[in-house]
């Protein structure tokens, strides 16, 4: 007869329940994998060799920048990046190969873009997006915006405590300036940035406060909004510049010789406002915590949203308007919406996590079913 100890069956169970109950959770959510692959340990005759891991779950995006109607890159968590090749037929899942938040994206052709960092990185990628080099690291910076002029040498990228690195090399260096004029006791958090040429940039951020240079940085004019609210976000409009920021705030911007006028506008919106893209002929949209906004000159329009979208329970954090006013945004949970300007309701184009690259049949720019 067998005698089995009933302390080593108890201890036993104890310990597996746990590894069953985990790997049912999470066994189809945290994978090894390459990019756009699932991946798996490779035998060796030693140790298995463990590919370069990314969670396939959920997470949320942040930055999305398209170069045509068919080119886009989105970026967000752990490193994640989207790319798309068919105007968001689909998306394929590349990444950094590091775990840092990739807070915006820029893309100055077809193959060449820059993505920024929560920690101080910044990437290039020079294929596409399929694999990414990181060119810069500025420590204890957390990065918010990047953004190169129509030359691909002159750009600069922003972030807190007043952070301005300047580029003149296409991206391939980058060097700190200081926001000479500011005489605020704590210095800002920086989160948009406006080109209107190789040499003059404005810059939004925390406090309301607004930076202009003619010089390419070399002086700064400092301005704050008249509502003195963090402002998330500036573009470039046919009669200077709009920035938009928390609690529905939204600044017209209007240049004056040396000068620049600054005006308060009715967004119709008491929601956080976290990104802004307008085209040259002043149409834009703004988004953020809840809502997305039409921007026409200095009116705004709500714009609806499909039932998919939830837009009560998402945020999002990054939009762009194409040429021809598609506007894609991304945001909470690796969510991207898409619409146009012309006011069509907004609906969920590809969710990060689920398989599925579409969910909606009519596709926004035409390249395809």
């Amino acid at each position: 007869m067998t005698v089995t100890n009933s302390k080593t069956i108890l201890w036993l169970r104890i310990g597996l329940l746990p590894a069953l109950l985990t790997a049912a959770l999470f066994g189809g959510r945290l994978l090894d994998a390459l990019p756009g692959t699932v991946g798996a340990a490779v035998a060796t005759a030693e140790l298995p060799v463990v590919q370069q891991r990314h969670r396939f779950i959920s997470d949320h995006l942040y930055g999305i920048d398209f170069y045509d109607e068919r080119h886009g890159i989105a970026t967000g968590y752990y490193g994640t990046v989207l790319q798309t090749t068919d105007g968001g037929e689909s998306w394929h899942w590349r990444t950094t190969g590091e775990t840092e938040l990739l807070r915006r994206v820029h893309m100055t052709s077809i193959n060449q873009a820059f993505a920024i960092g929560h920690r101080g990185t910044i990437y290039s990628t020079a294929d596409g997006g399929e694999s990414w080099q990181a060119v810069h690291r500025e420590p204890e910076t957390m990065l918010r915006a990047v953004a190169l002029a129509e030359d691909g040498r002159t750009g600069w990228a922003v972030g807190n405590h007043a952070a301005i690195l300047r580029t003149q090399d296409g991206g391939q260096t980058w060097h700190r300036q200081p926001l000479t004029g500011f005489k605020g006791r704590d210095l800002p958090t920086l989160n948009g940035i406006a080109l209107t040429g190789s040499e003059s940039v404005a810059l939004a951020g925390e406090f309301g406060t607004l930076a202009f240079s003619n010089d390419g940085g070399a002086t700064w004019l400092i301005k704050e909004s008249p509502t003195a609210i963090t402002l998330t976000d500036i573009a470039v409009t046919p009669s200077g510049f709009l920035a938009v920021g928390l609690d529905g705030t939204a600044v017209a911007i209007t240049p004056e010789g040396d000068d620049y006028d600054l005006r308060a506008l009715v967004t119709g919106s008491t929601e956080h406002l976290l990104a802004l893209s307008v085209n040259a002929d002043g149409e834009g949209v703004a988004v953020g915590r809840g809502t997305v906004i039409t921007v026409a000159g200095e009116s705004f329009s709500s714009v609806s949203a499909s039932d998919s979208v939830e837009l009560s329970y998402n945020w999002f954090a990054g939009v762009h308007l194409t040429p021809a006013g598609t506007f894609w945004s991304v945001g909470r949970r690796g969510l991207i919406v898409g619409s146009n300007v012309a006011g069509d309701a907004i609906r969920v184009m590809y969710r990060l996590g689920t398989g599925s690259h579409r969910h909606d049949a009519t596709n926004l720019t035409g390249g395809g079913s």
